[in-house]
């Protein structure tokens, strides 16, 4: 029994871990497409940086000129780009997500989708992000619900006598 409820609960970490990943991703790309419009539009990432697009201190978002300098962004993340140069040539050719273990002024480990988009004209990047506390804390609450559900079983499991011994399962 004790190991159908190990596996179990492995499972459905481990599925609920794909799951806030994917909606996560889900959201970086509806956002890309928002501020895209946005930036496209004339408007400021900085000037968004109230919570209609962007949530202050859980996601952000960067425009960086073809030229790797930061032309736009939302706070706290200031005036260092997310992409080094070889990332700024791959997304001109296309957008990828990226992983970062902390982002300028937020400090947490951070995920990020990085796309091209046209400004004023040109061509540029755009960076749209969120930090992965929400994740880790789903995932350490789950952790936490289900060693406490373990424990639990483990006081109240019968003894059962199984080939003259007593065990406790």
């Amino acid at each position: 029994m004790a190991l159908v409820l190990a596996g179990t609960g492995a499972y459905v970490y481990a599925k609920l871990g794909s799951d806030l990943s994917h909606a996560l991703d889900q959201d970086l790309r509806v956002r890309a497409q928002d501020l895209s419009a946005l930036v496209a539009g004339g408007g400021s990432l900085a000037g968004e940086s109230a919570g209609r697009l962007v949530e202050r201190g859980e996601s952000f978002g960067q425009v960086i000129s073809s030229r790797g300098t930061v032309v736009d962004a939302s706070r706290p993340l200031g005036g260092r780009p997310l992409l080094d140069r070889s990332e700024l040539r791959r997304v001109l050719k296309g957008s990828f997500f990226v992983d970062r273990g902390s982002v300028p002024g937020l400090n947490e480990p951070a995920r990020f989708l990085a796309t091209p988009v046209r400004r004023h004209g040109g061509r540029a990047v755009l960076a749209v992000g969120a930090t992965k506390e929400n994740r880790a804390e789903a995932l350490r609450s789950l952790r936490e619900d289900r060693r406490a559900a373990q424990r639990t079983a483990r006081r109240r499991a019968p003894r059962e006598p199984v080939r003259g011994h007593t065990l406790r399962t």
